[in-house]
């Protein structure tokens, strides 16, 4: 049997529809634009926290993410626009879902940052305790 018959029989069984359900589809694309856009947000600073560096230290960046969740909101909304990319609007509760599972992104950032910011804190200890005496080349 072929790699293509194995792939194709393995999801024979799955029901697609939901695929082509637009509330699906939605809340799908709005839950990966919050990962983008709070993704954006971490990147205000490489190795310090959120609570150390606000998203209002920088203002542009805090525009550009909140004019990216309104055009999202819009195109959710505008039926002209929901029709063209095949949306639908998303209800108060469907918002929060896509927040709630985008949120998790800063959380694992932010476990990144603390790693880097002790790797590197342990790193200038060791270094401080072995290089008092630099060897001459």
């Amino acid at each position: 049997m072929g790699q293509a018959s194995m792939a194709t029989s393995a999801f024979a069984r799955v029901d697609c529809a939901s695929f082509n359900d637009p509330h699906a589809r939605s809340l799908a694309l709005t839950t990966f634009v919050l990962i983008e856009m709070l993704n954006a947000l971490n990147a205000i600073s490489e190795d310090e926290s959120l609570l150390s560096v606000p998203p209002w230290a920088n203002k542009w960046l805090l525009a550009a993410v909140c004019a990216g969740v309104l055009q999202q909101a819009l195109i959710l909304s505008l039926p002209p626009i929901a029709a063209l990319f095949e949306v639908a609007p998303l209800s108060p509760s469907e918002w929060a879902v896509a927040a709630s599972l985008s949120m998790p992104v800063v959380l694992i950032d932010e476990a990144f940052k603390w790693r880097r910011r002790r790797t590197r804190t342990e790193r200038a200890k060791s270094d401080t305790g072995t290089n008092m005496h630099p060897h001459k080349p």
